[in-house]
């Protein structure tokens, strides 16, 4: 017998805005289309003071935010958790898979209430933490490096209780279930989706965002339009912005009038500025903060560069494509599964400066390169990546047939009754 889903619940702790919550606000628009309402369960954490979901809100979630006080406990955060559950009583719940402690509890609570739930991993970082020194000494690892054996307890635990598990992407699948000793029939590949209605080529808005860079001094009134690269994310340690002002000071070294515009903020943006000042690129490196419509974004530019050092699903990458513009990545396992070497779009072979300034000048100095990639990579999302199917592929997991193997009844296990005691 299949399941019939008219409500979702979307569980996460966000400190910020980021992939996975835009993820959550993609989910619960293409949802409401089909009827099926939404709401999301926010156990907002100390740190962070932006309303994270207010795009999913603007969708039309019901939106829990619990304080961090009703959740520093693992009996608090169940007896939070439950009593949402038991009042708007969804048919499935979704997880945004943080590994923090306590939060692997959240399937055991939805089994114990009889709702199937997805445990979704949208980060996998393929750095071996194992092998890199603790801040202390130099790195950027906190603590010690045997935090990783309890966070794979908490992910298996959380696995155990729930209906599958989701990765973006096959190699983050094998390493899930390599690491976390989870059973590979019960971790399934389920990309992030793009809402292709709304990220689409507008010329128009291509030329009134322009007007509005030459007009604020981000680009220069020359006789010739310069070749504009575009990137977005958070300003953050990983993101590879630092690297994207390294190329676009080779190509001006190279005497290509080239600029770079890159839409988020975060808490490198200092730091970014000052690279770009010694690098000698503060004029044609545009730092814009938050950008409020992405689509116009990424029409005005001419080519679009992720330059993460990891990513299992680059939604800014999957959301250029969708505007037709010409992608260029570094080797990540986001990047590998959404583009085609050379058919839609570049793909470095390693995370080189020089590589990455060799792809930009290519594109740019081939207009007609630049527009088959761009058409060819929005076929491409239209096809594979749409939110569209990735709801289709989300509801069909959850309304996969009861089993023996796979029944949400309430639990009457001894560890079932102690956790619903605690809580």
């Amino acid at each position: 017998m299949r399941r019939d889903i008219s409500k979702l619940l979307f569980v996460s702790d966000a400190p910020h805005f980021g992939g996975a919550e835009q993820y959550v606000a993609n989910m619960v628009a293409a949802a409401r289309i089909r009827g099926i309402s939404s709401v999301v369960w926010w156990a907002r954490p100390c740190t962070g003071t932006e309303d994270v979901f207010a795009e999913a809100r603007r969708q039309g979630a019901d939106v829990w935010v619990v304080p961090p006080a009703r959740t520093r406990h693992l009996h608090a955060l169940c007896r939070e958790l439950r009593r949402c559950v038991r009042q708007e009583r969804p048919d499935a719940m979704i997880v945004n898979a943080c590994g923090r402690p306590r939060f692997w509890a959240v399937p055991w609570v939805c089994r114990l209430e009889g709702v199937p739930s997805l445990w979704v991993h949208h980060m996998v970082d393929h750095l071996d933490y194992r092998r890199l020194m603790p801040a202390r000494l130099g790195g950027r690892i906190e603590g010690l490096n045997a935090w990783r054996w309890p966070q794979a307890l908490r992910h298996r635990l959380a696995a155990t209780a729930s209906t599958a598990v989701v990765t973006l992407n096959e190699e983050d699948r094998a390493q899930v279930a390599r690491e976390h000793c989870i059973r590979p029939h019960h971790v399934h590949v389920v990309r992030n989706g793009i809402d292709t209605s709304r990220y689409r080529f507008d010329s128009h808005a291509r030329t009134c965002v322009r007007a509005v860079w030459r007009e604020a001094g981000i680009l220069h009134d020359l006789p010739t339009e310069p070749f504009i690269v575009g990137s977005a994310g958070r300003l953050v340690h990983g993101k590879g912005f630092e690297l994207l002002a390294q190329a676009i000071a080779v190509l001006r070294g190279r005497g290509m009038d080239v600029q770079a515009v890159v839409a988020g903020d975060g808490p490198d943006r200092q730091k970014l500025i000052s690279i770009a000042d010694k690098l000698g690129v503060t004029d044609y490196f545009a730092l814009l903060g938050q950008v409020a419509d992405m689509p116009a974004f990424y029409s005005a530019i001419d080519a679009f560069a992720l330059c993460s050092s990891t990513e299992s699903f680059g939604l800014v990458l999957g959301e250029a494509m969708s505007c037709e513009r010409a992608v260029v990545a570094t080797p990540t396992a986001g990047a590998r599964m959404q583009i085609d070497d050379g058919l839609t779009g570049l793909l470095l072979e390693s995370f080189s400066t020089e590589e990455l300034a060799d792809k930009l000048s290519a594109l740019a100095s081939q207009s007609l390169l630049r527009e088959q990639l761009g058409c060819n990579a929005r076929r491409r999302v239209m096809r594979e990546l749409s939110i569209e199917t990735a709801l289709d592929r989300t509801l069909s997991l959850l309304r996969r047939p009861q089993t023996a193997a796979n029944c949400h009844q309430p639990l009457a296990l001894p560890v079932s009754r102690r956790l619903e005691e605690a809580a």
